[in-house]
């Protein structure tokens, strides 16, 4: 077995990701309410330098963890 033939079958996974812009109009809310949620820590983001992303794992969760009705 050569090397290369090892590298493309271990293929990395990424989580699905999602700009504040795209979190905002899935919920209906506007982009500082999310910004307010991730700044509570009430929804997890990733951050690549100034770009802040969110899972759509986390979101789901979020979601699921304000349901009231």
């Amino acid at each position: 077995m050569n090397n290369e033939n090892n590298y493309e079958t271990s293929k990395i996974v990424l989580p699905n990701l999602m700009t504040v812009r795209e979190v905002a109009e899935k919920l209906e809310l506007g982009r500082s309410t999310v910004y307010l949620f991730i700044r509570r820590k009430e929804l997890p983001c990733v951050r690549f330098g100034r770009a802040v992303r969110v899972r759509s794992d986390d979101l789901e969760k979020f979601i699921e963890a304000n349901t009231a009705c």
